[in-house]
């Protein structure tokens, strides 16, 4: 902490030095001026958060305007701040894992008893070395400022700009929203994807420090309205370059040189190794029902797997392991991308350019993730350090139809505030009572989840069969007029008008995902909503039951009550559970 200290008075003392710059203010100016001429839409809630706090503190004719515009260069301003920037003015907290040294000094906070001590004493600093000094400088001019901010001629879309064997890019010029900006998502798929823990560990590391290497980029590119992001999927890795068009394509660049080029630092492998080690370790201290949820997760999906799976397969990784899969698993990728936003026609083609010149590109299917087909009933029981018992019910839709999601999903709009009324407001289960819906690659479903101090699995898992036998009669005596209503609160959510540009390049990636090319995945499921009777909902309830019983997944923790009993085939773990589905039935 003293040497952190140190760096940082260090830093203090150059700006200092160096003084006020007219041009620094310039770029900071254009980037506020920029992000206020081209504020895009949110959402009402959000909007009021923001501004009420200000409310207290600035005039009405500034709160909209206050957090952008830059008007002023006031370099005296500027230094009277800095010259209260030093050693003896600063407050400095400091959180250790020890906790408070000076045991004759402790004192309780008086909320939660926490200890801690209050120091009144000159600061202690430890002076960089003249190496560490010399490092020191402050930013170059921001080469990814956006000087062309002009909009393109909109088309029709999306298309698929560029169809190859090596390559799949969809393009849609979209200015509809009124920004020069765009997105650019694309994943390269590896060849055979990221499947097993020894992969999936080694990819998250790998993801882990090439986001590291590109924080020296982060600042300038977030200064100049741009963002990236690298995620290590299952078909491979996918990459989200989003912000002002005009120079996205040189952070494309930049990012690709990095993720392929990575000269790995051993200090920051291990420093990041230890920190994903340790989150997937501590991964068995989260809440019972969050580990009950991710369970099913790691169950029905072939490409996912325990926390502690990945923690023992990281363990043996070395910088060298690592780059040797990095070459290895990247010598071959294909592109799966969308060109979204203000862009011009050769967008696709240019895209390809800059990917091509990093990469060997190559022709394979990509890589599919396997969902598990729930076909008898199965129960995994986790070893939860916790008293209170969690339960999760999960019922899998017959097939991946538009249909079959239809009728889940207004299913659950019809019975959610119920569940939740009747397990917690009635009988006071617990404060973690949801009924929602969650799919696996197209194939829906809907879960019961229940975390309870007061009751274990069983009792639960009776509770919930109980309110699902109630509810045909329910359903049957609901006026038409309700069930409409209903249905129409579900219509709407799904007719929603995209209110950014992020909004609908999201909606436009998941029908991609889907293979719905003709990108109406949510209008073609609020269709179907509006086909289902409420006959057909009341038959549909009947039959939950009944697959609860005969393909049901069930995974719980037990906590201070008794062990679940059900009948079907038990399992102490979703490893154990995805082994024995791999191993060949007699």
């Amino acid at each position: 902490i003293d040497a952190i200290t140190g760096m940082l008075f260090a830093y203090i003392d150059l700006l200092k030095s160096n003084g006020p710059e007219r041009w620094r203010f310039d770029e900071q100016a254009l980037v506020a001026e920029l992000g206020f001429r081209f504020l895009e839409q949110q959402s009402a809630t959000a909007t009021v958060y923001q501004l009420a706090p200000k409310m207290m503190h600035l005039p009405p004719k500034d709160l909209l305007r206050s957090r952008f515009l830059m008007e002023d260069f006031s370099p005296a301003l500027i230094e009277d701040i800095l010259n209260d920037l030093r050693p003896d003015n600063v407050l400095l907290i400091r959180q250790l894992p020890e906790g408070p040294a000076q045991e004759n000094e402790i004192r309780k906070e008086p909320w939660f008893g926490v200890p801690y001590t209050l120091t009144q004493a000159p600061l202690a600093a430890k002076t960089p070395t003249d190496e560490l000094q010399a490092a020191l400088a402050l930013p170059k001019p921001n080469a990814f400022l956006p000087e062309d901010l002009s909009l393109k001629a909109g088309t029709d879309g999306p298309k698929k700009a560029i169809d190859r064997q090596d390559a799949e890019i969809w393009q849609h010029a979209d200015t509809s929203f009124g920004i020069p900006r765009a997105n650019l998502w694309f994943n390269l798929n590896i060849d055979g994807g990221l499947m097993t823990p020894d992969d999936i560990a080694a990819a998250q590391l790998y993801e882990a420090l090439v986001s590291d290497a590109l924080n020296e980029f982060a600042y300038p590119t977030l200064l100049a309205g741009m963002s990236m992001q690298i995620h290590a999927l299952p078909m491979g890795f996918r990459f989200d370059v989003a912000g002002y068009n005009d120079k996205q394509l040189l952070l494309a660049d930049t990012v690709l040189e990095t993720f392929f080029n990575l000269q790995i630092d051993p200090k920051r492998f291990e420093v990041l190794k230890s920190e994903l080690q340790r989150n997937w370790e501590n991964a068995e201290n989260d809440r019972p029902y969050t580990q009950a949820m991710s369970a099913v997760s790691q169950a029905l999906l072939s490409s996912q797997w325990p926390a502690r799976s990945l923690a023992q397969a990281l363990t043996p990784i070395s910088v060298d392991a690592l780059t040797r899969w990095r070459d290895q698993q990247l010598a071959r990728t294909r592109i799966f991308g969308l060109v979204h936003g203000n862009v011009s026609t050769d967008a696709s083609k240019a895209l390809y350019e800059v990917i091509d010149r990093h990469t060997n590109l190559a022709a394979f299917e990509p890589a599919d993730p396997k969902v598990t087909d729930l076909s008898r009933p199965a129960t995994i029981a986790l070893n939860v350090n916790h008293n209170d018992s969690a339960y999760v019910a999960y019922l899998q839709n017959a097939d991946s139809s538009m249909e079959a999601e239809a009728m889940s999903q207004l299913t659950i709009q019809l019975l959610r505030q119920g569940y939740f009324s009747s397990l917690r407001t009635e009988q006071q289960l617990g404060y973690v009572v949801a009924m929602g819906g969650r799919s696996f690659r197209k194939r829906g479903g809907i879960f019961f989840v229940v975390q309870s101090p007061v009751a274990g699995a069983a009792h639960v898992q009776k509770a919930t069969l109980e309110f699902l036998a109630a509810q045909d009669e329910m359903l049957e005596a609901m006026p038409e007029e309700a069930f409409e209503a209903t249905r129409q609160g579900l219509l709407v959510k799904l007719r929603e008008a995209d209110e950014n540009l992020r909004d609908r390049t999201s909606r436009y990636w998941s029908d991609m995902v889907d293979e719905v090319y003709t990108f109406d995945g949510r209008e073609q499921l609020a269709t179907a909503v509006e086909a289902l009777s409420k006959a057909d909902i009341v038959s549909y309830v009947r039959a939950l039951t009944k697959r609860f019983y005969e393909a049901g997944l069930v995974v719980f923790s037990a906590g201070q009550f008794e062990a679940l009993e059900r009948a079907g085939e038990s399992y102490t773990g979703a490893a154990e559970f995805k082994h024995a589905l791999s191993a060949p039935r007699s």
